[in-house]
This record gives C-alpha cells, sequence and structure tokens, in this order.
C-alpha cells in the first residue's frame, strides 16, 4: 500500500490530518515546507514529479513531521530553518521564530542608513541574528555588531553568520547589566523581549510551548524594561546625532515614546506596521 501513495496522493492525506489545526492554505504551505525540506523540490517541481511514488524513506519522514505538527510543534522548529528576508536562517528551541514585522523593520533600518561611508550598528537581543544579517545581507559598508544573553541563541546565530558567509560580532552579554566593552555605534536596532507575562493565556500553544519564553516576555509591572537598559546603554554608546530602531508592543507605543522624550532623543517617530499596529519607534539622539 505504502508504495503506491504517489505525492500527490498523499499531499491531500497531508492536508486532511491538519484540517482540525490549519486553513487550507495553512494546510498546503506546511505540505511544501515539509517538502522543500525532504526533497529540495519547488512547487514547480511538485507538480513535474506528484505522479510518481513514495518511497517508504520518506513517507516514514513525511509522517514524523505529521506527528509533531499535530502536537503543535512549529514547523519552522522540525525542519530546523525559516526564511528572513530572502535568506535561509536556522533556527531551533533557543531562537525566536522571526516574524514577519520584523522584517518591516530591517527595511526601515536599511532605507535611513547611508551607504557611502562606514557604519557601526549593534542589534541588541539578535537571538537567530536575523535583523543584523539582514542588514549586512544588504548593506556592505556596515560594521556589524550583536549581543544576546543566550549563549545558545549566539550560537546559532554565529551559524547563520557562518552558512550565509557575513562578518558579525557576535557577543554574549546581558543588556540588562552589560560587562563587556564596546565601542561607539552610529545605529542600534532591536526587537527586545516587551510581552507582559499576563498575556501569554491568551497565546497560541505553540507560541508558549516552544518558542523561548526569556526572549518573549517581561514582567507585567515592569513591561518597558529592556528599553530603560537599552537607552541607558545607548546614552554612552550611540553617537550624537545617531539612530535608534525598536520594535515594540502595538499596546505601549505611547509609553516607549514618552520614556525617549525624557531621554536625549528627537525626530520621535512612532510608525505602523502592515497591519495598522503601533510598532516600530525610530529615534534620532541629540546630546
Amino acid at each position: 500500500m505504502h508504495a503506491l501513495e504517489t505525492y500527490s496522493s498523499f499531499k491531500l492525506k497531508f492536508m486532511q490530518k491538519l484540517t482540525n489545526l490549519y486553513n487550507k492554505r495553512e494546510q498546503e504551505q506546511l505540505f511544501f515546507l515539509a517538502l522543500d525540506y525532504l526533497k529540495n523540490w519547488s512547487k514547480v517541481e511538485y507538480t513535474l514529479h506528484k505522479n510518481e511514488e513514495m518511497d517508504i524513506v520518506n513517507l516514514e519522514k513525511f509522517n514524523k513531521i505529521i506527528f509533531a505538527l499535530k502536537e503543535g510543534k512549529p514547523i519552522q522548529y522540525i525542519i530546523g530553518k525559516t526564511h528572513f528576508y530572502g535568506l535561509e536562517i536556522m533556527v531551533d528551541q533557543f531562537t525566536l521564530i522571526p516574524r514577519p514585522e520584523t522584517e518591516e523593520l530591517v527595511s526601515l533600518a536599511k532605507a535611513l542608513i547611508p551607504q557611502n561611508k562606514q557604519i557601526k550598528i549593534l542589534d541588541i537581543g539578535t537571538g537567530s541574528g536575523c535583523i543584523i544579517l539582514a542588514l549586512k545581507s544588504e548593506l556592505k559598508n556596515i560594521s556589524a555588531f550583536a549581543l544576546d544573553y543566550s549563549i545558545e541563541a549566539i550560537k546559532m546565530a554565529e551559524k547563520n553568520a557562518e552558512n550565509l558567509n557575513l562578518e558579525v560580532n557576535f557577543m554574549h552579554d546581558n543588556i540588562l547589566d552589560p560587562k563587556l566593552t564596546y565601542p561607539q555605534f552610529d545605529f542600534i536596532i532591536s526587537n527586545p523581549p516587551y510581552i507582559p507575562e499576563g498575556e501569554s493565556i491568551e497565546m497560541s500553544k505553540q507560541v508558549i510551548n516552544y518558542e523561548p519564553r526569556m526572549a518573549l516576555f517581561v514582567d507585567d509591572d515592569n513591561a518597558l524594561v529592556f528599553y530603560t537598559s537599552i537607552l541607558a546603554f545607548a546614552e554612552k554608546k550611540l553617537i550624537n546625532k545617531g539612530k535608534i530602531f525598536f520594535e515594540i508592543h502595538e499596546n505601549f507605543g505611547n509609553q516607549v515614546l514618552n520614556l525617549m522624550e525624557s531621554k536625549s532623543y528627537k525626530n520621535i517617530q512612532l510608525i505602523s506596521d502592515l497591519q495598522g499596529k503601533k510598532r516600530f519607534i525610530i529615534a534620532d539622539k541629540f546630546e
């Protein structure tokens, strides 16, 4: 029976088994991600080969993926990679899965970073390294630095940089209490933890059960802790007239803005993402 299973007939079964968890578009996306991982086939190649019989090995691998998906494990962690800003980025349980809105943060920064001179930029809370690697891939003139508190995340970010042949100085440090010595930076960018713990009850089990909590959540009574610490760091290490870029919680835009206004920041912009949520802040530092 297994020998007679074609990729086309199995695709229907794959989608049916996920009916209660994902909509039809998501089911199909998951199938093609699994197919790319197992066979390195694009959708075009699937169309050309869909009537071929599946071998037992691939059938078993596909079924293991289905089982993991039904358990709620994100496909990115099952296959160990995702795509971000045109790059293939490896991820695991120690690194967040990059979100589409964070690609928007990269685009905002890229548009404002001059390309005609040497620039030093620091990514705080780098995780998989997706932000700084995307910027480095697009802007060859930047000297790229990134830090994270998770040593496992730093190791993954270093692997991604090596795979992409991009030079980034990754550092293991805690921005809440930094110990390392840093140069002066022209730009600082960060997508720090910003979700209050109390919101976790409303969130998907895929996120809660599999993604690293320390990269997501902050105490309910201190939701701006990372922004406060990053701004304190930037007081010393961001040059005069340097820019800072933040991804933020949609409900805390005005609070972050007010915090920055109380410091040495001007030209503060609160920017919406493509979904209309107040998601980013850009500002200039003036001493």
